[in-house]
């Protein structure tokens, strides 16, 4: 308790460095999605969570994830495990090092073109 009030009282500059941190990994995530994927997605206003519309590409969920999980060894998770609204959304944790975002969307790159070099 005592942790949790002295964050909300004395650590904005704390803070406010996550804050760009995380807006940074938004913003690579985007240009990433639309260079190597030509994904045009759109920044959440209020999450750390991506929520990526994987609809254009033209690839079953299912194959996405079989290929995501058992050939490139990364768990994006189907945003269809959190309700109707996530149907055809990859969600994808923006908390997190720059170098595991860009991991993951170098992961998910070789997923989607290996299925789209099979179809």
């Amino acid at each position: 308790m005592l942790a949790t009030i002295e964050c909300y009282n004395h650590q904005e500059d704390w803070l406010r460095q996550l804050n760009n941190y995380i807006d940074n990994n938004f913003d690579f995530t985007k240009r990433f999605l639309k260079e190597n994927l030509d994904l045009n997605y759109q920044i959440p206003s209020a999450t750390y969570l991506g929520w990526i519309n994987v609809s254009p590409l033209n690839i079953s969920m299912k194959l996405l994830q079989h290929e995501l999980v058992k050939n490139q060894k990364v768990a994006i998770m189907d945003g269809s495990v959190y309700g109707n609204g996530g149907h055809n959304y990859l969600r994808f944790n923006l908390g997190a090092p720059k170098s595991k975002i860009e991991d993951g969307l170098n992961r998910l790159a070789k997923a989607v073109h290996a299925i789209q070099d099979t179809q």
